[in-house]
């Protein structure tokens, strides 16, 4: 266990960082999976907007996604709430 409490901070936040990569890399990777249509994509994209909100909207732009068709969804989604 780290005993200085800024020491704790970085440690936790790097961990939080590696875990947050990983989670988006699976979920491009189930999103390839499920080979959804446009449609549905877009409500997914919804929920991750929504779920993002008050946070850290950076986490959106490094989903590296698969298919051009799910990119190119969350790039009209996350350009449209920056206008």
């Amino acid at each position: 266990m780290i005993e200085d409490p800024s020491r704790r901070h970085t440690h936790g936040a790097r961990n939080a960082r590696k875990l947050l990569s990983q989670l988006l890399g699976g979920l491009a990777d189930f999103l390839h999976l499920l080979d959804l249509d446009e449609l549905d994509v877009d409500d997914v994209f919804e929920e991750l907007i929504a779920a993002s909100r008050g946070g850290d909207d950076d986490f959106l732009d490094s989903l590296c996604l698969k298919r051009p068709v799910d990119a190119d969804a969350l790039w009209l989604k996350t350009r449209n709430l920056k206008l």
